[in-house]
């Protein structure tokens, strides 16, 4: 009963909009999954910069220009869209107030119910580690977050299977 009450918690905020900055399977503020990165840029009101070299036209990343890759926010492009936003930034959260630093516990109680999976982590042995993944009701978007040693290290949020890319583009 205390995750279904959890559960309509998180599905009554986001329906809101009270928690615009939060980060959604369907985006993070003004950036919405599907939009070209100009389109991004301009909605953000900041150049974005590929990081890194862009070997592979197919997917690549960008971020904010002002900001070190990694350090904030990413976006995935895939085939000329945003696919995918990884949140490294303790204070971007989620529309149940959780992020960097929260636990599996937590996550848990936010998200518990048959649409979050516990998943083995690709480079961290159990019990700390995991790859916890939440689907919205539309089963080709979610939210993944990386658990290491029992604390969230990074989220990932948008198309699937993009978020389930532990390599990112590789």
């Amino acid at each position: 009963m205390r995750c279904l009450f959890a559960t309509l918690i998180v599905v009554s905020l986001a329906a809101c909009g009270d928690n615009e900055q939060a980060l959604a399977p369907t985006g993070l503020a003004q950036v919405k999954i599907g939009m070209t990165p100009d389109e991004a840029a301009k909605a953000l009101g900041a150049a974005l910069t590929p990081r890194g070299e862009r070997d592979e036209e197919a997917c690549w990343y960008t971020h904010r220009a002002d900001v070190e890759p990694r350090k904030d926010v990413d976006y995935m492009v895939v085939d000329g869209k945003i696919t995918r936003i990884d949140v490294f930034a303790p204070d971007i959260k989620t529309a149940a107030g959780l992020g960097v630093g929260a636990s599996l516990e937590e996550l848990q109680t936010a998200y518990g119910g048959p649409r979050l999976k516990v998943l083995a982590h690709k480079y961290s042995e159990a019990p700390q580690s995991y790859y916890v993944k939440w689907t919205d009701y539309n089963p080709s978007q979610g939210i993944l977050f990386d658990v290491v040693e029992n604390k969230v290290t990074s989220i990932r949020g948008g198309h699937i299977p993009e978020i389930d890319w532990v390599e990112g583009c590789l």
